[in-house]
């Protein structure tokens, strides 16, 4: 079969611009969070302001979310807490799995109640996040040892994954 599967040498400053990446996301949207706070305190996690944005707009979801004010009054304080707390996934990974999710669920509702376009040029800088070192082994000791549920759930989240980037995709830049 050949030898075993060795690493490359990885240089010390390959990473540089992931890294740069992550961090500049990171401070992007606690900077976010900070203005909503700095700017009007505490009242914008009332739930009206998040409530006039949404009505401003005819967007799919904007009069669901916007008849409901302790809905997008949960929603307002979320949305601070997960922008101001997001530079916690540079120092602590395990936090990713969280935050991560969190913001493309954000942007996702953002883009159906306030018509604000579907940040595709943030969800793949993203990527910058995830620890692709770890990929190759984790990957070969999944298909090779997992149990076989879960190696079918795991390629049809990635199936699906894909498909909807480029369901998504496909929609705002569609091919002659």
């Amino acid at each position: 079969r050949g030898a075993a599967y060795e690493p490359a040498q990885v240089a010390p400053w390959a990473a540089l611009p992931l890294r740069f990446t992550a961090i500049t996301i990171a401070l992007g949207y606690f900077f976010a969070g900070a203005t909503k706070l700095t700017v009007s305190g505490l009242e914008w996690m009332n739930g009206y302001t998040l409530q006039a944005h949404m009505l401003s707009f005819d967007a799919p979801w904007s009069s669901f979310f916007s008849r409901n004010v302790a809905l997008v009054r949960l929603m307002s304080i979320g949305l601070i807490a997960v922008q101001v707390f997001f530079p916690l996934v540079l120092f602590l990974p395990v936090t990713r799995w969280f935050f991560l999710p969190m913001a493309i669920v954000f942007h996702l509702i953002a883009w159906a109640t306030m018509d604000t376009g579907p940040f595709l040029t943030l969800w793949f800088p993203f990527a910058a996040f995830l620890p692709w070192e770890t990929f190759p082994a984790r990957g070969r000791s999944l298909l090779r040892t997992g149990p076989v549920a879960l190696r079918i759930t795991y390629a049809m989240l990635l199936i699906a994954a894909m498909a909807g980037v480029g369901r998504i995709y496909f929609r705002f830049f569609p091919t002659p």
